[in-house]
């Protein structure tokens, strides 16, 4: 559990995080003893008869002291397949006297932390929300949440992977040191029961918060 940050295991205790933990390697088990280099050709099946028990599970962390989120952590699994989108109905209190105006950008967005196609929550769930500039809530790859979302989706899919995942926005002061109420950066971590894994490639996890791509 050492890539899993003191924040959420502080935030949900560690028996409710050991919990999704265990649940994610019990699949990794389980593919393992199913895979043809592991099997002995007998019928010796695993400890749970190869069922799986993956379930998606959402835990989102409290609001802060200045009704912003703080944390989500979530195992997801096969299940989010074909749910029906939760957008945001309204917004928080705070949207549209603390959100900055920005010149030539398009207006803030209601983010979700874990994406609506992963098993988050919209409606007024202002824990699974982030003010995002449209770049950073749209785009692909390491640059917008949408690339993480899709590569997370892609293993699901494809691969009927379980996957716990870990997203934490980060809030600095602005230059009057005063709180800003949008995050900096968006803190992804995740692993998978079949080798799924982000952030790849020596990319930080951290999907900053811009108006466009530098």
């Amino acid at each position: 559990m050492q890539a899993i940050s003191s924040i959420t295991v502080t935030t949900f205790g560690a028996t409710g995080i050991r919990k999704i933990y265990d649940t994610i390697k019990l699949e990794q088990r389980i593919e393992n003893s199913n895979s043809p280099s592991t099997s002995t050709g007998k019928n010796s099946g695993t400890r749970n008869g190869g069922k799986h028990k993956c379930k998606t599970e959402v835990l989102y962390g409290p609001l802060d002291s200045l009704d912003r989120s703080t944390n989500v952590f979530a195992m997801v699994g096969p299940d989010v397949i074909g749910r029906p989108r939760s957008d945001f109905s309204g917004e928080p209190s705070w949207w549209y006297t603390k959100l900055p105006s920005v010149a030539g950008a398009p207006p803030w967005e209601r983010g979700h932390l874990l994406a609506s196609t992963l098993g988050g929550e919209g409606k007024k769930n202002w824990n699974n929300l982030a003010a995002m500039h449209r770049y950073t809530n749209r785009a692909f790859g390491n640059r917008g949440m949408r690339g993480f979302e899709d590569s997370a989706l892609k293993a699901i899919k494809l691969k009927k992977e379980c996957i716990l995942v870990e997203i934490a926005p980060v809030f600095t002061l602005d230059e009057n040191k005063n709180e800003k109420y949008y995050p900096d950066y968006i803190q992804i971590f995740a692993f998978g029961s079949k080798g799924y894994f982000y952030p790849t490639n020596g990319f930080s996890g951290k999907i900053i918060n811009q108006t466009n791509p530098s």
